[in-house]
């Protein structure tokens, strides 16, 4: 296993090679075609036989670019919608290689020769730009004649009615300051004084102004997100161009934008995001300068008026607070807060457990009490008072709190994500559910929880994910619970709970002489819920993850730290929360609401090439509903 992933890095690394080797043959094919026509023009031998040394030279160039390039494909996989210009970009660059190879083969042969150099020539300008798209995005090779050209064509300004989205190209791009960076990373909590809030008090500013869409918010959309989200594209459902068509009448509460409260819209959330994020906008390119945001949240704050906007309902406009909110919407602690969160932080990090910022430019906190041998206890418990504004993420798994030194922690209203995994504690953990109404994932796994504790559960409004495998909950009343709170995707049933099959009752009709045997109905066998035959793991399932999975979940690459072969590996001991597929529960598993996702969805699964058909993901779940048995 050690020396596949060594080859597969070393493989990776060469992939990686290819923007340098690409420009070597790239410059030998271009001067050798470029002195071939001089040769032709001038008529002179001397000058076109410079064309026949230069390709020998271009041959094992182009050939390793070719293969580092191949090899960079195969391993770093681009998204779906640029799947098609890779194998564009991967073939016309074999074709040159081809080419090349035919040049060096007919240089005796003026005529073919010329011919074939030519058309390598060709190829080469075809395949670089195919190559740059990639890179740079479609459209970039003549955006700046469309920058000038949108430039100079309109005199005359749009009128303030009238949404138009003709220079979405061409609108030169202002460099604004950076996006402040709140905390400087997991290990800081500081925040520069330099960084401006990015919410601020309408009041401080002597002559507040009013933000107008056309002047100011259209020119933000055109330049970061009408790319993804405009006439052309409805990325995740959204589109911005025009801007009425982001507030769909009936649809609002998928706004992205609130208008009246900037601070919770989830577009300002998302622009607010690190550029490492998967989910931050716009996906590539630069981030959105802080004041162009702030200008965001205030015309928002506003009301979100517009061209075409009359319709929408608008909620008053909250009361501005000069403290500023992270993407998670936690409040920046006062200084007298911070004053406690330092010292909680210290104290726990001197005894070993692992304090740091859920991501860059996030107030929230996370604490990781997992990982301390001896287990944490009690007395560790208490180092978290201080914490209460900020703390977002608590992993007490494997601990030795009890339920008496836990029940003193209700109070901590940031509070999203709560593991407990493989600890002795019981219901007494009711008052910190009680105190924490943000909590949106609940690990109960192995603990002492009974029924009673759902009751509590069910207050909790946000609460989005609850796991109960190995904990005193029982089946039936989970079952009852999920029933009454669709909202609460539920895992860790110990069984399948399969809706009863009506009996069918048949009518006995008269006889005549013979009586035919009745004939008992058969179950559907692409119905997961009803098929009664057991689907073998070797011969069903694997053959499917090895032409459709392996390539980036298998023994070369662990995408995502998943890995499908061998399969034992998708079921890490003490990692149960983690696994992307649940024996027993194949509408809760990762994979296949992965697999069952649309072709335009970027996290559809596979990224490119042919998605599963519906006879293999009804395979996958039927294997899944039996309990994910498998030969490992």
């Amino acid at each position: 296993m050690a020396e596949l992933e060594l080859q597969n890095v070393l493989l990776q690394t060469v992939g990686r090679s290819h923007p340098l080797l690409v420009h070597f043959p790239v410059a030998l094919l271009v001067v050798a075609a470029a002195s071939e026509l001089g040769g032709l023009w001038r008529r002179s031998s001397e000058v076109g036989a410079m064309a026949r040394g230069l390709v020998w030279f271009a041959l094992p160039a182009t050939f390793a670019a070719a293969f580092a390039g191949w090899t960079m494909s195969e391993r770093d996989p681009v998204s779906r919608a640029m799947a098609s210009t890779l194998e564009w970009h991967r073939w016309t660059g074999v074709g040159v290689l081809a080419l090349t190879l035919l040049c060096v083969l007919l240089r005796q042969k003026t005529s073919a020769f010329r011919c074939v150099l030519f058309c390598g020539a060709i190829g080469v300008a075809v395949t670089g730009h195919l190559g740059g798209t990639m890179s740079w995005g479609e459209g970039y090779l003549l955006e700046p004649i469309q920058s000038w050209r949108a430039a100079n064509v309109r005199t005359e300004p749009a009128p303030e009615n009238v949404v138009s989205l003709e220079n979405a190209v061409g609108v030169p791009r202002v460099v604004g300051p950076a996006p402040g960076v709140l905390l400087g990373g997991p290990s800081s909590f500081d925040v520069s004084e330099e960084t401006k809030p990015l919410l601020k008090d309408p009041e401080a500013d002597s002559t507040p102004t009013k933000m107008e869409f056309v002047k100011d918010i259209q020119p933000i959309l055109e330049r970061y997100c009408v790319e993804c989200h405009g006439p052309r594209k409805k990325k995740g459902g959204l589109r911005l161009e025009p801007i009425e068509a982001a507030f769909p009448v009936g649809d609002e509460a998928f706004w992205t934008m609130l208008p009246g409260d900037g601070a919770s819209s989830l577009l300002v959330q998302r622009m607010l995001l690190p550029r490492e994020d998967d989910e931050a906008m716009p996906p590539k390119g630069d981030a959105v300068p802080a004041d162009e945001i702030q200008k965001f949240i205030t015309w928002i704050n506003e009301g979100a008026h517009g061209p075409g906007l009359e319709h929408i309902k608008r909620v008053a406009t909250k009361t501005a607070d000069d403290r500023r909110l992270d993407p998670l919407g936690v409040l920046e602690p006062s200084e007298s807060e911070q004053v406690l969160i330092d010292a909680a932080v210290a104290a726990l990090r001197d005894r070993g457990a692992v304090v740091q910022a859920v991501a860059q430019r996030h107030y929230g906190l996370e604490v990781n009490l997992s990982l301390l041998r001896p287990a944490a206890s009690d007395e560790h418990l208490l180092l978290l008072r201080g914490l209460e504004p900020v703390l977002v993420r608590l992993d007490l798994s494997r601990t030795s709190v009890s339920d008496q030194g836990f029940s003193k922690l209700a109070g901590f209203p940031e509070l999203r994500d709560l593991r407990l995994g493989g600890t002795q504690l019981g219901d007494a953990i009711a008052p910190v559910l009680q105190g924490s109404p943000k909590l949106e994932r609940l690990n109960l796994y192995g603990t002492k929880c009974t029924n009673t504790i759902l009751t509590y559960v069910a207050n909790l409004e946000a609460l989005e994910r609850l796991h109960i495998w190995g904990s005193r909950i029982t089946d039936d009343f989970a079952v009852e619970f999920a029933s009454a709170h669709p909202e609460i995707r539920i895992t860790g049933l110990s069984s399948v709970v399969r809706e009863p099959i009506p009996e069918v009752v048949v009518k006995p009709e008269p006889v005549a002489e013979v009586q035919p045997d009745p004939v008992q109905p058969e179950a559907p066998k692409d119905d997961p819920e009803l098929a009664s035959e057991e689907v073998n793991f070797l011969t069903k399932i694997k053959p499917i993850f090895e032409a459709r999975c392996v390539s980036c979940h298998g023994p070369k690459k662990k995408k995502g730290q998943l890995r499908l072969e061998p399969i034992a590996e998708a079921f890490p001991e003490d990692e149960e929360d983690w696994w992307t597929i649940l024996p027993g529960d194949p509408a809760g598993s990762l994979l296949v609401e992965r697999i069952k996702l649309s072709e335009d969805d970027d996290g559809v699964m596979p990224p490119r090439g042919e998605l599963l058909t519906k006879e293999e993901i009804s395979l996958i779940e039927q294997w899944i509903a039996q309990g994910a048995k498998h030969s490992n």
